[in-house]
This record gives C-alpha cells, sequence and structure tokens, in this order.
C-alpha cells in the first residue's frame, strides 16, 4: 500500500528573515490599502444595491471587473491565517473576508446565484456577457471579455475563504455560485459548449470540481466536466512535439489542473449511480507536466535575439519554479508512473 504526504496546514510553517519578512510586511500593509468597499462596488451595483463608494479605474472599470475580488479574497483569506501576520493585521483580515463573503452572498441572492461586479455589456442585463460568448458575440469593449475567467477567479475566492476561516457564508455563497453555473452549463447542446470554451475560462473545471469535494452536489461535478476541453485534452494525449506551440500559458495550465482534479476528487467514487474511472486525467496531467517541463519555457518578450537567448537560459532555471507556483505542486518532476503522482493538496489517498 502507498501513502502519499500531506502537505500541513496553512499556517504551520513559518519562512523567517530579513529579507522574508520585509516582502510579507510590504504584502499586508498593501492588502490593508485597498478598499474592500471600493472592489464591492459593481456587486453592490448589478445587484440595485445603494452604495456611496466607486469602483477602482483600470480593469475594473471594464468588461473584466470584479476578477480582482476574487484573487483579493484569496490573498486575504489566506493573511488571516498567516502566523507572520500580526495578531492585529490578522483579525482586520479576517473581518475584511466575512463582509466581502456576505456581501457576496446578499448579492447573489438577487440573481440566483450569480455574482457579478463588472460593468454591464451590450445585451440584456447582468448575465449579458455570458449570452453573448455563447452566441460568438465577444468584442472586450462592448459584448463580453471573458466572463468565466472573471467567474473563476470569485469562485475559487470563495472556496479559499471557507477553506481558510471555515466561514459559512463563503461556502454558501459559492454553492449558489455553482448551482447557477450547473444550471447554465448542463443546458448547452455540443456547439454551444465549444464557442464557450474556445474564450479562456481559465481553471472553472478546477474550481467546480474543488467545489464538489465541498458541498456533494452531483451537479457541481456535473458541470465540472462540462468545462474538461476533451480536444485539448486528446492532443496532449498524443504527445505530439507541436501541441502546446502558441498556447497561452496562463489559459492552458489551469485547465490541466482541472483535469488533475478530476482524478483526485472523482476517481473511484461514485456519480449518478455509476463508479467513476478518472485515470485518464490523471495522464493527461502526468504527460502535460512532463511535456513542458521538457520541451518547453517561457521566455518574455525581449526587444534583441541576444536578449531573448539570455531570457530562455534564465527561464529555463526558472520554469519549473514558475509552473509550481500555480499549483501543480502536487505532481512531482521525476514522476514516471501515475502511481508516483501524489494526491490533492487538501487530502491523503491511499492506493493498494
Amino acid at each position: 500500500m502507498t501513502t502519499f504526504a500531506e502537505p500541513l496546514p496553512l499556517g504551520s510553517i513559518r519562512l523567517r528573515g530579513e529579507y522574508v519578512q520585509n516582502a510579507l510586511d510590504k504584502e499586508v500593509r498593501y492588502l490593508l490599502s485597498l478598499d474592500a468597499e471600493r472592489l464591492l462596488a459593481g456587486f453592490y451595483e448589478n445587484a440595485g444595491i445603494r452604495t456611496p463608494y466607486v469602483r477602482y479605474g483600470g480593469w475594473e472599470s471594464m468588461l473584466i471587473g470584479g476578477h480582482t475580488l476574487g484573487h483579493y479574497l484569496s490573498a486575504v483569506s489566506q493573511a488571516s491565517r498567516n502566523p507572520g501576520v500580526p495578531e492585529e493585521a490578522r483579525e482586520r483580515f479576517l473581518a475584511r473576508v466575512r463582509r466581502i463573503c456576505d456581501v457576496l452572498s446578499e448579492c447573489g441572492a438577487r440573481h440566483s446565484g450569480l455574482i457579478w461586479g463588472a460593468p454591464l455589456a451590450e445585451g440584456a442585463g447582468i448575465e449579458a456577457q455570458f449570452d453573448n460568448v455563447e452566441r460568438g458575440r465577444t468584442n472586450i469593449a462592448t459584448q463580453a471579455w471573458v466572463p468565466w475567467y472573471t467567474l473563476h477567479k470569485l469562485l475559487a475566492g470563495l472556496i479559499d475563504a471557507y477553506d481558510a476561516t471555515g466561514y459559512a457564508s463563503a461556502l454558501n455563497a459559492a454553492s449558489a455560485l455553482g448551482d447557477w453555473t450547473a444550471r447554465r452549463a448542463l443546458a448547452w447542446d455540443a456547439d454551444t459548449r465549444n464557442a464557450v470554451l474556445s474564450v479562456e475560462y481559465s481553471g472553472m473545471n478546477d474550481a467546480l470540481y474543488e467545489l464538489y469535494a465541498r458541498t456533494g452536489k452531483p451537479e457541481h461535478a456535473r458541470a465540472a466536466q462540462i468545462f474538461d476541453e476533451e480536444p485539448l485534452f486528446d492532443s496532449i494525449l498524443s504527445q505530439g512535439k507541436d501541441v502546446l506551440k502558441d498556447r497561452h500559458a496562463n489559459t492552458t495550465i489551469p485547465k490541466i489542473l482541472g483535469a488533475l482534479k478530476r482524478y483526485l476528487i472523482l476517481d473511484g467514487r461514485e456519480l449518478d449511480g455509476e463508479r467513476v474511472d478518472a485515470a485518464r486525467y490523471l495522464r493527461i496531467a502526468q504527460v502535460f507536466f512532463r511535456m513542458v517541463l521538457e520541451r518547453h519555457t517561457y521566455v518574455p518578450n525581449a526587444p534583441t535575439a541576444t536578449v531573448r537567448r539570455a531570457m530562455s537560459t534564465i527561464c529555463s532555471n526558472l520554469r519549473a519554479c514558475s509552473f509550481l507556483s500555480r499549483g501543480t505542486s502536487s505532481i512531482p518532476t521525476t514522476m514516471t508512473t501515475p502511481s508516483q503522482i501524489p494526491s490533492s493538496p487538501r487530502r491523503i489517498r491511499k492506493r493498494a
């Protein structure tokens, strides 16, 4: 029997040293400098709740608005558990987590679970961007930017908030958002699904599998499967040398994390009365990970060939660190067989 090691809980490890503490102190100051009410302003507006606060500018005033709050909710949730953060600041972070989750829960209740903070696009109401993507209307200035990407950040933020703090409102809002997503996604025909998955949707499959692990609602797992991009997965399993050529890393990696999560959460369990065999999705993650590490690297835009070569050399050493930082630390770089891939960071699995 193989027993996979389980990572220590959040807050159980501290990195010490002047450099690390300085970085953490700056991060704490920055997080506290942001006004949660301004990050919530668009959600108030779309829910018809009066507020004196004005949304931030930049992307928050464009059709991708609202996704920053998802990132922020993850950050303050983790900061509330960080032993390196002063107690007074941890309490402030926890208060913000609860406030944000309560507001999102209230806003979602007014729209059948949908939580949305972006300015409204051309179309009918709060769901216009989602409608437009399904119809292939994707002008990012007026019709739709990446609504499912934005929704992923919000759903992941709520799950992170619940995991870090145990605050019930976070899971309630996440579950209602998952219900809304399932109702929509499970109604797609093949053409609509393909249209939706052709626009960046980040790790919607990943987040929905994580949500299912906490709610046990079958519709959350079925919705997650809708976001599993099978043509991409087939191409990865083909192991062709140019499978990842010209693919956007920030778009592709979350999809593979979702595939891995399908294995970790569903494999061997019953769903809709049938026992799930998700071994294919473990293999997808395995092949992709080795494909990235052995055949690819990340080279930022550079003005000259000399600089590009230099950056390639630097990034070849950094690529594994960058890749692992996105959550794929659940797959060791030395793996050669599926049995060597460890389980989800949030649980332990034992296999005979």
